[in-house]
């Protein structure tokens, strides 16, 4: 079959930092493209944002390529989006279309009543997606037996029994990278180019109430051999000469031992690059010898999710740390001479004026090289989401406002949503405006990949500290 795959722009994702958002190569869709791909499909995957392509851009790809299936990526935020470009995709090439993602996964029922959209791929998508072109070339109608959809039949919806998570990752093929231009993507603080990003794990076993990455990957850690994994990585940097790499895992360092054994891999394979973990990793996972051993290998930073600086705050959201926890993280971090970056979230169950202010104030005792303060978004299909519902805390239901950096979609009893944005506006001033943050940020400017993703960035955060 012709296929083409498509990840929507994602400018209601980002807000008012939309300047400074980050484009990564769209994982979900290498993966599906390098899948079908196997199986003799032609597949095509447009990234709108990355390539800059407009809605009559597509519309041209669309009648030229003539696909007869696409499918498209979908996030909360882009959903209403998608539903356009499905409509596009049917009157332009008269395909069928499948939307999968977390958004899909959370809420098939939903995303399949739209009137452009004919299939749900819920879950991890490539053998869903695979079995679902099959039948489709095949033409046998046997879409009852294909786990993990979500589809129509005599106007009705059915939802077939899930599929179960991929145990041996190690089985997939690497993502299809081919298929985009790797030039195009650029993370802020990269400090080499080109990078590109690998997972090489899926499933977290916690149990944070605001996160709906379990929905797609499970609660299971299923991570990739270290060999796998190197092997990857050789290809990365022998062949395509990627410089910098970024671990997207929720838990990359769940498992010590796994960790030690990719590094041992990429010293033993003399692999000359550098890399960090940008989604964060657990304080709880770390030790100073491990640490030591990430460096060794290339290592040159972390992220953690901090989240707040009230560990009343931390016990509602079920985040299973504590302050002291993380305080040693950073502080094992900077002993080993690693970058740090911390998240913070504001409007979390029980947050009040007071524990925001703790957050900004334990977010500057921290001192990480990077600061990111969120606002909480409740997806839908957490268990945050389901807590504000019943209690009348959601005033929005436009998914499209469900980004990040965007005003709060929920109005709580405890703080007002206009003081937490005022708040979010002073974290920000607060801790990048310190002359000793601000020196901070100009000596770590050392590569001109990282000037030139940075300045974007610098100009947006400034922007907004010191707007009125």
């Amino acid at each position: 079959m012709k296929i083409l795959l498509i990840k929507p722009p994602f400018s209601e994702i980002y807000g008012q930092f939309q300047s400074a958002a980050t484009e990564y190569p769209p994982m979900g869709l290498m993966y599906v493209a390098a899948v079908l791909e196997k199986a003799k499909h032609d597949v095509k995957i447009v990234d709108m944002p990355a390539e800059r392509v407009s809605e009559d851009g597509l519309g041209k790809i669309l009648a030229d390529f003539r696909p007869e299936l696409v499918g498209i990526t979908v996030v909360t935020p882009t959903v209403n989006y998608s539903f356009k470009l499905a409509e596009l995709a049917k009157k332009t090439a008269g395909c069928m279309v499948a939307m999968g993602g977390i958004h899909p996964t959370t809420m098939p029922g939903e995303v399949i009543a739209n009137g452009s959209v004919d299939f749900v791929v819920r879950g991890e998508g490539e053998y869903t997606f695979l079995e679902l072109a099959k039948i489709l070339e095949s033409k046998n109608d046997d879409l009852k037996k294909c786990l993990g959809l979500t589809w129509k039949h005599e106007k009705k919806i059915v939802h077939n029994a899930d599929r179960t998570m991929i145990e041996d990752l190690d089985e997939l093929p690497f993502p299809s990278r081919r298929l985009v231009n790797l030039k195009n993507y650029h993370y802020v603080d990269a400090k080499a180019e080109p990078m590109t990003t690998v997972m090489t794990s899926r499933g977290c076993p916690g149990q944070c109430i605001y996160c709906d990455s379990k929905h797609l990957f499970g609660c299971k850690f299923r991570p990739r051999s270290a060999k796998n994994v190197a092997d990857e990585i050789e290809l990365l940097v022998n062949e395509l000469k990627i410089r910098e790499i970024h671990f997207l895992d929720d838990t990359f360092t769940l498992n010590r031992q796994r960790v030690e054994e990719i590094c041992a891999e990429i010293k033993k394979r003399k692999l000359k690059f550098v890399w960090t973990c940008p989604n964060g990793v657990r304080v709880d996972t770390i030790t100073k010898e491990l640490l030591q051993t990430m460096k060794d290998a290339g290592c040159y930073g972390l992220a953690f999710g901090v989240e707040s600086g009230d560990q009343q705050i931390l016990n509602n959201v079920r985040k299973g740390t504590t302050l002291e926890k993380i305080r040693e993280a950073f502080m094992l971090c900077k002993e080993v001479g690693l970058e740090t970056w911390g998240f913070f979230m504001f409007g979390l169950p029980g947050e009040t004026e007071a524990t925001i202010k703790k957050t900004i104030d334990f977010a500057i005792e921290l001192d990480p090289d990077v600061a990111k303060f969120h606002i909480t978004v409740p997806y839908p299909g957490t268990e945050l989401y389901k807590q504000w519902e019943a209690a009348g805390y959601l005033k929005e239901k436009d998914w499209s406002k469900y980004g990040i950096h965007v005003e709060p979609i929920f109005e709580m009893p405890s703080v007002s949503s206009k003081r937490i944005m005022e708040l979010h506006k002073e974290a920000y001033k607060r801790f990048y405006l310190r002359p000793k943050q601000m020196f901070k940020a100009l000596r770590r400017m050392n590569s001109f990949a990282r000037v030139k993703n940075n300045f974007a960035a610098g100009i947006s955060i400034i922007k907004y500290a010191v707007s009125g």
